[in-house]
């Protein structure tokens, strides 16, 4: 089986020698007969993996990583039955090979999407300059908004109010992909988009970024380099463990801050919000 899928303009080559299901929430970034910038292959063949044997150089929730012999591992641990996915590379993440683990399963996965949560995925963002932002984003006219905040700030409900009140369309919910393409910054929607998702691979223009903070009254401000690097750094999805990863975020967060305005918006759940954040943009002849 081979399938492309497009995650910002990233072409994901994968390849699997047996079928795999692709759920609803897939098949919006699904393409074909693109020249892939990242080649996939799944095995089942668990006793071929050499394993490593070195510290991790990382860890998360989920996964731990090696760098052993010239390469690269994402092992995904599955309790205390071990590891059930080890994906393989080499720094460019050209090619990866990901060694499915049958034991600890009583059902053998089958999904594409469950074999995603397997890849070292925000390495492989980050390596092509793609922005992983928690966050709501919604295309407004010929632009749109990024709403980033804190889990339970109100990201879904900012950008529920630019639908009801001005058309806008919600293309993230909860998850946005955010990268640079030519003079412009384009958002879009990951497959993966939290507990009530948007499934699109539409993608739109970026505006302005607008981070978000409850309070009795509205009010925005335009944040200075350091606020926003410090504001959006925290609602990044990222390795933390990773330097140079960290390194290369912060430098396209930069050259967002160049390119175009950043706020907080300390605000209420109604159209009040709407209207003072509409008004600042037109202030700063800011075009949707």
């Amino acid at each position: 089986m081979l399938i492309q899928i497009s995650l910002a303009d990233v072409v994901l080559e994968i390849t699997s020698p047996r079928d795999l299901d692709l759920e609803d929430r897939i098949l919006p970034f699904l393409c074909a007969g693109r020249a892939p910038d990242v080649r996939i292959s799944f095995s089942w063949d668990w006793e071929r993996l050499f394993q490593p044997v070195s510290q991790p150089v990382g860890t998360d929730l989920l996964q731990n990583y090696y760098r052993e012999n010239g390469l690269y591992y994402c092992a995904t641990r599955g309790g205390p039955k071990g590891w059930v996915s080890c994906a393989v590379y080499q720094e460019d993440l050209r090619e990866i090979c990901c060694f499915i683990n049958e034991k600890p399963f009583l059902r053998l996965p089958h999904s594409l999407g469950l074999l995603l949560r397997y890849l070292p995925m925000r390495q492989i963002l980050a390596r092509f300059s793609v922005l992983f932002v928690h966050a709501a984003a919604a295309a407004v006219g010929s632009g749109g908004l990024l709403f980033t905040a804190p889990s339970g700030t109100g990201k879904t409900t900012q950008a529920r109010l630019w639908q009801s009140c001005r058309g806008a369309k919600i293309l993230c919910n909860d998850r946005t992909l955010l990268r640079r393409q030519g003079d412009y910054w384009l958002f879009s929607g990951y497959p993966v988009d939290g507990s009530d998702p948007v499934s699109t691979a539409a993608q739109a223009r970026l505006s302005a970024v607008v981070v978000l903070r409850q309070a009795p009254e509205n009010r925005i401000v335009r944040l200075s380099p350091s606020e926003a690097l410090v504001a959006l750094m925290g609602q990044m999805v990222m390795d933390n463990w990773d330097s140079a990863q960290r390194i290369r975020i912060t430098q396209e967060l930069l050259r967002l801050y160049e390119d175009l305005p950043i706020y907080r918006l300390s605000c209420t759940p109604d159209q009040r919000s709407v209207e003072v954040l509409e008004a600042q943009l037109k202030k700063d002849g800011v075009t949707l």
